[in-house]
């Protein structure tokens, strides 16, 4: 998956207007997937992922849906606000930009250049131990002493 993302060129959104016949730009195929493979990262469940993938393909045997109905029922399915994630990833051609800083014994950070009031769980590495943080367009911190950065999941989508 993140071999594909070489591929994105991010240069207009996946999702069009609707009722509009909206030409689709080529690396819809590898963005999606890649946002497929962020959420289920962000579920951390493997189980309920197959559970949803499974439901979906039923629930909507032989349907044409639009966009948003799908988006509306994969948050219900795993129970999480995603409304600000399809936005962002489907409406918006930029990949939103998680900024770091080190400021004595804490670590700040938050998203740019994204949606406003955009947030999205991310996993880091700290010192080789996963941690999960909640980013949002507004500065958040975190005790860290180590003179390590930290890194950033690869399953994620982002800017740097």
């Amino acid at each position: 998956m993140i071999g594909t993302r070489k591929r994105i060129q991010n240069k207009q959104p996946m999702v069009g207007p609707r009722e509009v016949n909206y030409d689709a730009p080529g690396d819809i195929y590898y963005k999606g997937a890649n946002i497929l493979n962020m959420l289920r990262t962000i579920v951390d469940d493997d189980i309920q992922w197959r559970s949803l993938l499974r439901s979906l393909s039923a629930h909507f045997y032989h349907q044409v849906i639009s966009s948003r109905t799908l988006e509306k029922y994969i948050a219900k399915e795993l129970d999480l606000t995603l409304e600000p994630f399809f936005d962002q990833y489907l409406r918006t051609a930029q990949l939103p930009r998680l900024v770091f800083q080190r400021a004595g014994n804490r670590l700040r950070f938050r998203f740019e250049e994204s949606i406003e009031n955009f947030q999205m769980p991310v996993k880091i590495y700290l010192n080789g131990h996963s941690k999960w943080i909640v980013p949002t367009t507004e500065w958040q911190s975190i005790r860290y002493t180590a003179a390590e950065n930290p890194i950033v999941d690869e399953n994620f989508l982002l800017r740097l």
